[in-house]
C-alpha cells in the first residue's frame, strides 16, 4: 500500500512537471522576470536622444503590442497598427543559474564556471554595444526608432503587451531594456516575391549593396554575416538590418579588414541568387564592381 501511494505521488509530480513544461513551451518561455533589468547603470551603454525622439517613441508605445516571436537576444512584439516591433532584451540568457551563488559562497567555483560567467557578461556587453551602434551610427540601415539600454526614471510610461497566449501585461518601460524598430518583411521573402519583377528586384539589390558600402564607410563590422539573409529585411524595397545584435567596431581597421568584411557581406546574397534567380547575378556582380 505504501509503495502504491509513493508511486501515485511520483506519477502526479511527473504529470505536473510535464504540464508545466507544455505551458512553458506554448508561451515560448516568455515570463516578465526574464526581461527586467539585472544590472545598474552602465555609462558605456548610455544613449543620448532628443526630446522629439523621446516623444516619438512614447507615441509609438501608446498602443498595445502583441507577441510576434523570439530571437536569441530578445522577445519581439508587433504594434497594433502593424508598423513597428518592440524588442524586449532577454536578460535571463545572460544570468547564471540560482545555484551558482551557492557555489560562490562556499568557494566551489571552478575555472570552467568562472569562464561561463565571463562569457555571459561578454555576451550582454556585445549585445548592448551593438544596439548602441545601430541607433547612433546605423539608423538609416536599421530603421531603429529608439533604444533604451539602462534603467531610468524619466520615461514614466507603461506599455501593454500580450504574450503568445494573449495574456496581457503592463510593462514599466523604465525598468526594461528595449528597442523600437520599423517592421520589415524578411529579405528572402521579398527577393523571391519580386523574382518576376525585374525592376523591383534591381531596387532591392541596389539597396543591399548600398547597405554593405555604408557599413564599410562607417567602419562597422558584423559578427553574424553567415546568417545575414535571415537577419535582414525589406522595407518598401529598401534593405535593412533587422537583427541588430552583432555590430562592432575596431580601432583603426585596415583596408584589408574592411574589404574582407564587405566580401563576406556579399556572399549570402550571391548564394541566394544562384539558387533561386541566377539570371540576376550579372546585374548584382556589376553593382559590386562599381
Amino acid at each position: 500500500m505504501v509503495y502504491r501511494k509513493s508511486f501515485f505521488y511520483v506519477f502526479l509530480i511527473i504529470v505536473a512537471a510535464f504540464l508545466m513544461k507544455i505551458h512553458y513551451l506554448a508561451n515560448d518561455g516568455f515570463k516578465i522576470h526574464k526581461v527586467l533589468y539585472h544590472h545598474h547603470f552602465v555609462s558605456d551603454w548610455d544613449v543620448s536622444y532628443s526630446k522629439k525622439e523621446k516623444q516619438t517613441a512614447l507615441n509609438i508605445l501608446g498602443q498595445p503590442f502583441k507577441y510576434l516571436g523570439k530571437g536569441r537576444q530578445s522577445y519581439v512584439f508587433v504594434s497594433d497598427d502593424d508598423k513597428y516591433v518592440l524588442k524586449l532584451i532577454r536578460y535571463h540568457k545572460c544570468q547564471m543559474p540560482f545555484f551558482t551563488s551557492f557555489l560562490d559562497y562556499f568557494h566551489f567555483s571552478t575555472l570552467s564556471y568562472r569562464k561561463m560567467i565571463e562569457d555571459k557578461k561578454e555576451r550582454i556587453k556585445r549585445g548592448m554595444t551593438s544596439y548602441k551602434i545601430a541607433y547612433e551610427n546605423l539608423k538609416d540601415i536599421t530603421l531603429v526608432e529608439f533604444v533604451h539600454l539602462n534603467p531610468t526614471n524619466d520615461l514614466k510610461k507603461t506599455v501593454i503587451i500580450k504574450d503568445k497566449k494573449s495574456k496581457k501585461y503592463f510593462i514599466d518601460l523604465d525598468n526594461v531594456a528595449f528597442i523600437i524598430q520599423k517592421k520589415a518583411i524578411p529579405l528572402k521573402d521579398s527577393i523571391l516575391k519580386e523574382k518576376n519583377n525585374l525592376e523591383n528586384l534591381k531596387q532591392i539589390l541596389i539597396s543591399y549593396v548600398s547597405v554593405g558600402k555604408q557599413c564599410l564607410e562607417k567602419k562597422v563590422f558584423n559578427r553574424d554575416l553567415d546568417n545575414l539573409i535571415r537577419n535582414a529585411g525589406c522595407y518598401n524595397n529598401r534593405v535593412i538590418h533587422v537583427d541588430i545584435g552583432s555590430f562592432y567596431t575596431l580601432n583603426n581597421p585596415s583596408e584589408e579588414d574592411l574589404m574582407q568584411d564587405f566580401n563576406n557581406y556579399i556572399i549570402p546574397m550571391h548564394k541566394l541568387l544562384k539558387s533561386n534567380i541566377p539570371e540576376a547575378i550579372p546585374f548584382f556582380d556589376e553593382l559590386i564592381s562599381l
